[in-house]
Protein backbone atom coordinates (compact mmCIF):
# COMPACT_ATOMS: atom_id res chain seq x y z
CA UNK A 1 0.00 0.00 0.00
CA UNK A 2 2.81 2.26 0.76
CA UNK A 3 4.80 1.63 -2.32
CA UNK A 4 1.30 2.39 -4.13
CA UNK A 5 1.04 5.76 -2.54
CA UNK A 6 4.72 6.90 -3.24
CA UNK A 7 3.91 6.28 -7.01
CA UNK A 8 0.80 8.24 -6.85
CA UNK A 9 2.56 10.50 -5.26
CA UNK A 10 5.69 10.89 -7.59
CA UNK A 11 3.19 10.57 -10.21
CA UNK A 12 1.52 13.58 -9.50
CA UNK A 13 4.32 15.67 -8.63
CA UNK A 14 5.67 15.14 -12.04
CA UNK A 15 2.92 15.76 -13.66
CA UNK A 16 2.03 18.99 -11.61
CA UNK A 17 5.59 20.29 -12.14
CA UNK A 18 6.03 19.04 -15.77
CA UNK A 19 2.10 21.27 -16.68
CA UNK A 20 3.87 24.24 -15.23
CA UNK A 21 6.72 24.10 -16.96
CA UNK A 22 4.59 23.51 -20.38
CA UNK A 23 1.91 25.72 -19.56
CA UNK A 24 4.26 29.02 -19.36
CA UNK A 25 1.61 31.17 -21.34
CA UNK A 26 3.54 32.93 -23.90
CA UNK A 27 1.18 35.30 -24.43
CA UNK A 28 0.52 36.83 -20.63
CA UNK A 29 4.44 37.06 -20.86
CA UNK A 30 4.28 39.02 -24.00
CA UNK A 31 1.54 41.18 -22.48
CA UNK A 32 2.95 41.82 -19.23
CA UNK A 33 6.23 42.57 -21.13
CA UNK A 34 4.46 45.44 -23.13
CA UNK A 35 2.62 46.51 -20.59
CA UNK A 36 5.62 47.59 -18.65
CA UNK A 37 6.60 49.78 -21.67
CA UNK A 38 3.06 51.35 -21.93
CA UNK A 39 3.89 52.13 -17.96
CA UNK A 40 7.04 52.87 -18.65
CA UNK A 41 8.59 50.73 -16.06
CA UNK A 42 11.66 49.78 -18.52
CA UNK A 43 13.25 48.35 -15.56
CA UNK A 44 10.77 45.83 -15.33
CA UNK A 45 10.89 45.30 -19.00
CA UNK A 46 14.56 44.93 -19.35
CA UNK A 47 14.16 42.05 -16.89
CA UNK A 48 12.18 40.10 -18.97
CA UNK A 49 14.38 39.53 -22.20
CA UNK A 50 16.84 36.86 -22.06
CA UNK A 51 20.44 37.47 -21.24
CA UNK A 52 21.20 37.26 -25.45
CA UNK A 53 18.90 39.91 -25.95
CA UNK A 54 19.87 42.00 -22.72
CA UNK A 55 23.95 41.86 -24.77
CA UNK A 56 22.55 43.58 -28.07
CA UNK A 57 19.99 46.14 -26.23
CA UNK A 58 20.48 48.62 -23.36
CA UNK A 59 17.60 49.58 -20.98
CA UNK A 60 18.08 53.25 -22.29
CA UNK A 61 17.97 51.99 -25.35
CA UNK A 62 14.79 49.88 -24.90
CA UNK A 63 12.85 52.80 -23.45
CA UNK A 64 13.95 54.94 -26.84
CA UNK A 65 13.12 52.64 -29.08
CA UNK A 66 9.70 52.37 -27.41
CA UNK A 67 9.32 56.37 -27.22
CA UNK A 68 10.46 56.81 -30.64
CA UNK A 69 7.73 54.61 -32.17
CA UNK A 70 4.82 56.34 -30.53
CA UNK A 71 6.88 60.02 -30.57
CA UNK A 72 3.97 61.05 -33.72
CA UNK A 73 0.86 60.01 -31.80
CA UNK A 74 -0.28 62.86 -29.58
CA UNK A 75 -0.41 61.43 -25.65
CA UNK A 76 0.64 58.13 -24.36
CA UNK A 77 -1.10 54.91 -25.07
CA UNK A 78 -4.12 53.91 -23.75
CA UNK A 79 -5.15 50.94 -24.60
CA UNK A 80 -3.47 47.84 -25.56
CA UNK A 81 -5.00 45.01 -27.67
CA UNK A 82 -3.39 41.52 -27.42
CA UNK A 83 -3.82 39.23 -31.00
CA UNK A 84 -3.71 35.42 -30.43
CA UNK A 85 -0.81 34.39 -30.49
CA UNK A 86 0.94 31.78 -32.27
CA UNK A 87 3.52 28.84 -31.25
CA UNK A 88 3.94 27.08 -34.28
CA UNK A 89 5.57 28.42 -37.28
CA UNK A 90 7.80 27.36 -38.99
CA UNK A 91 11.04 29.32 -37.86
CA UNK A 92 10.66 28.84 -34.37
CA UNK A 93 13.67 28.39 -32.57
CA UNK A 94 15.03 26.04 -29.91
CA UNK A 95 13.21 26.28 -26.26
CA UNK A 96 10.46 28.82 -28.21
CA UNK A 97 7.23 29.04 -26.49
CA UNK A 98 5.52 31.14 -29.03
CA UNK A 99 4.78 34.83 -30.35
CA UNK A 100 1.91 37.19 -30.23
CA UNK A 101 1.66 41.06 -32.02
CA UNK A 102 -0.11 43.14 -29.49
CA UNK A 103 -1.46 46.55 -30.86
CA UNK A 104 -1.09 50.05 -29.05
CA UNK A 105 -3.77 52.91 -29.27
CA UNK A 106 -3.57 56.23 -28.46
CA UNK A 107 -5.00 59.49 -30.17
CA UNK A 108 -4.31 59.70 -33.65
CA UNK A 109 -2.09 56.27 -33.59
CA UNK A 110 -2.06 52.81 -33.64
CA UNK A 111 1.10 50.88 -33.24
CA UNK A 112 1.95 47.48 -32.68
CA UNK A 113 4.88 44.91 -31.07
CA UNK A 114 4.89 41.37 -32.08
CA UNK A 115 7.36 39.64 -28.75
CA UNK A 116 8.63 36.60 -29.24
CA UNK A 117 8.98 34.34 -26.18
CA UNK A 118 11.37 31.48 -24.99
CA UNK A 119 11.96 29.08 -22.31
CA UNK A 120 15.02 30.12 -20.06
CA UNK A 121 15.44 27.91 -17.72
CA UNK A 122 12.26 27.92 -15.28
CA UNK A 123 11.09 31.22 -17.00
CA UNK A 124 9.39 32.56 -19.84
CA UNK A 125 11.68 35.35 -21.23
CA UNK A 126 11.32 37.86 -23.92
CA UNK A 127 13.99 36.61 -26.75
CA UNK A 128 12.90 39.01 -29.75
CA UNK A 129 10.98 42.52 -30.37
CA UNK A 130 9.64 43.93 -33.53
CA UNK A 131 9.02 46.82 -33.78
CA UNK A 132 6.26 48.85 -35.29
CA UNK A 133 3.50 48.08 -37.72
CA UNK A 134 4.19 45.17 -40.02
Amino acid sequence: MTKKIILLLAAVMTTCSSQEFNDMDYRKTGIEFVQALVEEDFRHAYGMLTDDLRKKISEEELAQTYRDMIAYGQGPVKKIIPGEGHSDYPDMKPNELGGIYISLVGDYFVEGIAVYVCRDGDRARVREIDWGRP
